[in-house]
């Protein structure tokens, strides 16, 4: 996690893509069928009090976009497994924006 580590100094906070991972991870695997809420508790818009984004997903997205080499596409593994649990347990929002990324544009209840 070395890499990681080095380009979470650079862009985000120390153990933002930990904390992120986790986080995203608790969100797609709560009890039953459907996903209630937001990962990270907030809308498409939210960013924290320093212009960071206070999505999970978001932080992931960034780091995978980013990030290159072994440790990346380690995580894009990990992460793919997340998205693909939920995407199983969310619907595509047609009132969505557009310019929403994907995993906004699901509807959860």
């Amino acid at each position: 996690m070395h890499g990681v580590r080095r380009w979470e100094r650079q862009r985000l906070w120390p153990d933002a893509v930990a904390e992120a991972f986790e986080k995203y991870r608790r969100f797609v695997h709560q009890p039953g069928r459907i996903l209630y809420g937001l990962p990270g508790g907030c809308c498409p818009c939210c960013v924290d009090y320093y212009g960071l984004p206070d999505d999970p997903r978001a932080v992931l997205h960034e780091a995978l976009t980013q990030m290159a080499g072994r440790k990346a596409r380690k995580l894009r593994r990990m992460v793919a497994e997340l998205d693909a649990r939920f995407l199983m347990r969310s619907l595509p929002d047609p009132w969505a924006p557009a310019q929403w990324p994907w995993w906004r544009r699901r509807c959860l209840w």
